[in-house]
C-alpha cells in the first residue's frame, strides 16, 4: 500500500472519505464501507490508494456507464403490435444490454413520464402505438414494427382471448372481446365488437380516424381511399417495418443502431399451441370489415415482407 496521503487541512478523514464515496459511487456509505476504509486512514489524512480503489471498483464503473448514457441522442422505439412475435424481438434486442436504458411501458406509465426521463431511454417498447412520438415530439425517434398476416393475427388474438377467459384474468374481465370468447370464432368476429381495421387501430392508438365510415355504406370507395392515406402516413414514420417472419432482421437492425453485435437466431417466446380453421365466409367477412388491414398485407407481400424507408 502506498504511503502517499491526502492532506485534509483539519477535515475529518472519515467524513471526507464518506462524502467522496457517496459522490462517486452514488449510494449511501455503509458500515461495511467503513470497514474497507479503515486500513487507508492515517492521522488527519487518508491515503490516495483509497480514492484509487473507489475509481477502480465495479460499482464506480457501472455508475460511470450510467452517466455516459444519461441522455440518448435517439430513442429506438419498438411499436409493439400484439400477436406479431414482438416478445421474441424484445428479448433479442435486450440480450446483454447492460449499459443502455430500456423500458417497456403502458399508457399509465407513459402519462407520468417527464421529457427528461424519456430522454434517458435508449430502447423503448410497449403496446402504446405512436403515443410516445405524439407526447414527446421534441425528442428524436426511430420507430420499428412487426406485421403479421391478418388471418394468422385474428386466429392468434381469438386464442389469446379464449385463454384469458379460461384463466379468468381480472385485468381483462371487462373486455368484451374476452367475455364473449366462449363463442365460436365465426360468431365472435360477427359481434361487431371491433369496429373496422382493428390491426391498424391497435397499432396506431392515437391520431386515427379508421372508424370514420362503415364498409357497407355507399361511401365505401372514398372511405377506403382516406383510410389508406392515413395508414400510409403512419407507416411512413417507421425506420424499419417487417413481417414477423423477418423478426431477426428488425432485431439486428435495432441492435446495430444501439452499438450491439448481431444475433444468429432468436428464441421464440409466447408461442401458443392452437389450431383454428377459418371458413371462406369468415375470411371474406374479415376482409370486408378490415379492408385496410388486408390491403396493407398485400403491400407488405409486394415489398418482400420488409418495408424499408
Amino acid at each position: 500500500m502506498s504511503d502517499r496521503t491526502l492532506n485534509l487541512y483539519g477535515m475529518n478523514p472519515v467524513t471526507f472519505s464518506k462524502d467522496a464515496f457517496e459522490l462517486l459511487i452514488g449510494r449511501e456509505f455503509t458500515d461495511s464501507d467503513l470497514e474497507e476504509l479503515s486500513p487507508f486512514l492515517r492521522e488527519n489524512s487518508v491515503t490516495l490508494d483509497y480514492l484509487k480503489m473507489i475509481l477502480e471498483s465495479d460499482e464506480f464503473r457501472a455508475r460511470l456507464d450510467s452517466l455516459r448514457f444519461e441522455r440518448s441522442d435517439v430513442i429506438h422505439y419498438f411499436n409493439h403490435l400484439a400477436k406479431t412475435g414482438g416478445t421474441s424481438l424484445i428479448a433479442g434486442v435486450t440480450q446483454s444490454m447492460s449499459h443502455l436504458k430500456y423500458r417497456n411501458i403502458n399508457f399509465r406509465e407513459l402519462a407520468k413520464m417527464s421529457t427528461t426521463e424519456m430522454a434517458r431511454q435508449s430502447f423503448l417498447t410497449g403496446h402504446i402505438g405512436q403515443s410516445p412520438l405524439v407526447q414527446f415530439p421534441q425528442l428524436t425517434w426511430k420507430m420499428y414494427g412487426l406485421w403479421r398476416d391478418p388471418n394468422e393475427w385474428w386466429a392468434s388474438y381469438y386464442h389469446q382471448c379464449r385463454r384469458t377467459l379460461e384463466l379468468l384474468d381480472p385485468q381483462h374481465k371487462d373486455s368484451e372481446d374476452v367475455r364473449f370468447a366462449h363463442l365460436s370464432f365465426s360468431d365472435w368476429i360477427r359481434l361487431d365488437l371491433f369496429g373496422t381495421n382493428l390491426m391498424f387501430k391497435v397499432w396506431m392508438r392515437v391520431g386515427t380516424r379508421l372508424d370514420s365510415a362503415r364498409t357497407d355504406t355507399p361511401q365505401i370507395e372514398e372511405y377506403v381511399s382516406v383510410t389508406r392515406d392515413i395508414a400510409l402516413k403512419f407507416v411512413a414514420k417507421f425506420e424499419l417495418l417487417a413481417r414477423n417472419s423477418r423478426c431477426l432482421d428488425v432485431t439486428n437492425r435495432i441492435r446495430s443502431e444501439l452499438g450491439m453485435s448481431p444475433l444468429s437466431h432468436l428464441e421464440k417466446r409466447n408461442v401458443g399451441a392452437y389450431s383454428l380453421s377459418m371458413s371462406d365466409s369468415d375470411i371474406q367477412y374479415l376482409k370486408t370489415r378490415h379492408v385496410v388491414d388486408y390491403w396493407f398485407d398485400d403491400v407488405m407481400s409486394k415489398t418482400g415482407d420488409l418495408w424499408r424507408l
